[in-house]
């Protein structure tokens, strides 16, 4: 997205959201943002499927989307201060 910005519109999201939060498109065209996309990473990574399941359990699901859109939202506005986008 940062090289083609255009490329966004493949997703059906606004550009602003794409550089602030993680989005994962899977072969059957499913997209995952945030923690949820990092889960959808981590399960097709040899060695980390343990931290997909801990991120998709239903008790720490709700602490990671959180802790991640806290994260990602201070990224992004610190990105902007540093003029990178």
């Amino acid at each position: 997205m940062h090289s083609n910005n255009e490329a966004v519109c493949e997703i059906g999201a606004e550009l602003e959201f794409v550089r602030e939060r993680l989005h994962v498109v899977d072969e059957a065209g499913t997209v995952h943002v945030g923690s949820d996309a990092f889960a959808e990473l981590w399960n097709r990574t040899p060695g980390q499927g343990f931290l997909a399941r801990l991120a998709r359990a239903p008790i720490l699901r709700t602490f990671s989307r959180l802790l991640y859109n806290v994260f990602a939202a201070l990224l992004y506005r610190w990105n902007r201060m540093k003029g990178r986008w």
